[in-house]
C-alpha cells in the first residue's frame, strides 16, 4: 500500500501504458460500482509497482480534464487505498508507514518551493507515522480484531486534518486539534490519502503540467478514449434520470444546441428530421430509456403542430409505426442495429445553416450574429455554476461575458452529451457538499 508521493521513473512503451491506465480504470469503475471484478491484467495493479504507480499518476493527470471525472477519480482511488489498508496484516501496516515517512522527508527535500497547505500536510504526516510506527502501539491498533470504539491510544492532529471524522463528531476538539482515538486510525490515514490527492491535483493545475501533457497527440489520444469511457459509464449510471416527464427540468442542464432544438420543438410540436434525430441521440446518451424516449415523442407529436413549425405534416396519429420504428432504430434495436452516438459540436455546426446556429447562440436577443458556437469555447467553473443556477435556457452566457470572470480551472466540451454530464455531476458534488454542511 502506497501513499503515491514519488512518481515513477523510467520509460514505459506507450502500449503498455494505455493497457495499464485502462485497466486501472476498469478497475476503479467496477470498485465505485461495488463489483470488484478479477483485473485482466492483474500486473498492472500490483500494491507499490513501477506499473501501479505509473497508472495512479497518469490517471491523476488525466483526470482534471473535468470536474466529474477529477471527483470519481479521488473518491476511486481512496476506495482502493482503504481496501488495501484493511487487507494489511501490523507488521505491514508498519512497513508502510515507515517508507512513508521516509518519502515525506524525501519529497520536502526536493521540492523546496512547496506550499504552505502541503508544509502543513507534511507536518502531520510525519507526527502521525512516528507514533504509529511504534511496535507496541502499532500491534494494538492494528490488529484484526481491534475494535473501532478503541481509545487506549491517541493522536493529536490539526482538525483541518481530518474534517470527516469532525463532521461526524467521532473525535473530540481540543484548542484547535482533534484527539483521534486508535480505533479511527484507519479512517484517518485514509482522510490523510485523499487530502494528498487534492494537494497533488491542485498542484498540477497551479502548474501547468496537464496543458503540456496533452500537448503530446499520445496522450492526448489516451485521454480522449478514458473521456470516452467516463462519459459512457456515468450516462449508465444515471440510466433512467430522463424521463418524458422530467426532461423539461433537466433541460437547464442541456448546451445550447440542444436546448434550441428542445424549445422548437416545444413550441411547434414538430421538427426536421436531422433535428429531430440529434436530439434524440442526445436523449439517448444521457440516459433517456427507450420507453420513455417513445412517450416523450407521442407526447409531443400528438399535439396539433403550429401555424409557424417545420411544414412537417406528419403525426403520431397517422404515423406511429413509423416513428416507433425511427426511434427503436436509433437506439439499436431495429436494422442493423448500430450504436449511433448524438454528434460533435464540430459536426452539430456544420449540419446547421448560419441562420440556424445564429438562433442557437442567441435564444435571447444578444445583438453580435458573428459569435462562436460557445460549445467550442473553455468554460470556466464559476460560468458553469451561474449558467446551472439561472437556467441556461433563459439566459445564455455569450462569449463576451465568459471570460469575464478570473478562475484557474476550465473544461473544453466536444460534444453535448459531455457538456450535459459535467454540470449535472458538478450538481451532484453541490448537493453532497449542502447536504454535510
Amino acid at each position: 500500500m502506497t501513499y503515491y508521493l514519488k512518481p515513477p521513473r523510467g520509460t514505459v512503451a506507450l502500449h503498455t501504458l494505455r493497457k495499464c491506465v485502462q485497466q486501472r480504470f476498469e478497475y476503479l469503475v467496477s470498485l465505485q460500482n461495488g463489483e470488484m471484478i478479477v483485473p485482466r491484467n492483474f500486473e498492472y495493479l500490483i500494491d507499490g509497482s513501477s506499473m501501479d504507480r505509473t497508472g495512479h499518476f497518469m490517471l491523476r493527470l488525466l483526470s482534471l480534464s473535468s470536474p466529474s471525472f477529477k471527483m470519481f477519480v479521488l473518491e476511486a482511488e481512496t476506495k482502493l487505498f482503504i481496501n488495501r489498508l484493511s487487507a494489511l496484516s501490523c507488521n505491514n501496516v508498519t512497513s508502510m508507514l515507515k517508507i512513508l515517512y521516509r518519502h515525506v522527508k524525501e519529497t520536502v527535500q526536493q521540492s523546496p518551493n512547496i506550499s504552505q497547505d502541503f508544509i502543513d500536510f507534511v507536518v502531520t504526516v510525519k507526527h502521525v507515522c512516528k507514533i504509529m510506527i511504534k511496535m507496541e502501539i502499532a500491534v494494538h491498533a492494528f490488529k484484526e480484531t481491534h475494535l473501532e470504539s478503541c481509545s487506549y491510544y491517541n493522536i493529536h492532529v490539526p482538525f483541518r486534518m481530518c474534517l470527516p471524522l469532525v463532521k461526524k463528531r467521532e473525535v473530540e476538539l481540543k484548542s484547535g486539534k482533534c484527539i483521534v482515538p486508535c480505533g479511527k486510525w484507519k479512517h484517518l490515514l485514509a482522510i490523510l490519502f485523499y487530502l494528498h490527492l487534492e494537494l497533488g491535483m491542485k498542484h498540477l493545475k497551479t502548474s501547468g503540467c496537464v496543458h503540456e501533457a496533452l500537448n503530446d497527440p499520445r496522450i492526448y489520444q489516451l485521454a480522449q478514449d478514458l473521456g470516452t469511457r467516463f462519459n459512457n459509464n456515468t450516462a449508465q449510471v444515471t440510466g433512467g434520470r430522463i424521463t418524458a416527464q422530467n426532461v423539461n427540468a433537466q433541460s437547464v442542464f442541456f448546451p445550447p444546441c440542444m436546448v434550441h432544438l428542445y424549445k422548437t420543438l416545444q413550441f411547434r410540436h414538430r421538427l426536421t428530421h436531422e433535428s429531430r434525430r440529434q436530439l434524440t441521440l442526445f436523449l439517448k446518451d444521457v440516459g433517456m430509456p427507450i420507453e420513455e424516449a417513445l412517450d416523450f415523442w407521442r407526447t409531443e407529436y400528438s399535439q396539433p403542430r403550429s401555424e409557424c413549425g417545420s411544414g412537417c405534416t406528419h403525426s403520431w396519429q397517422k404515423d406511429a409505426r413509423r416513428y416507433q420504428y425511427s426511434i427503436r432504430h436509433m437506439y439499436g434495436l431495429e436494422g442493423g442495429r448500430y450504436t449511433y452516438r448524438v454528434p460533435s459540436c464540430r459536426s452539430i455546426q456544420l449540419l446547421n445553416d448560419k441562420t440556424t446556429l445564429n438562433k442557437i447562440l442567441h435564444l435571447k436577443a444578444s445583438g453580435k450574429p458573428h459569435e462562436a458556437c460557445h460549445l467550442f469555447h473553455a468554460f470556466h467553473r464559476d460560468i458553469i455554476y451561474a449558467t446551472r443556477t439561472s437556467g441556461i435556457s433563459q439566459n445564455l452566457v455569450i462569449s463576451g461575458d465568459l471570460f469575464s470572470k478570473k478562475s484557474t480551472s476550465s473544461v473544453s466540451f466536444v460534444n453535448p452529451v459531455q457538456y450535459y454530464l459535467v454540470l449535472t455531476s458538478q450538481q451532484d458534488v453541490d448537493s453532497r457538499n449542502e447536504k454535510s454542511n
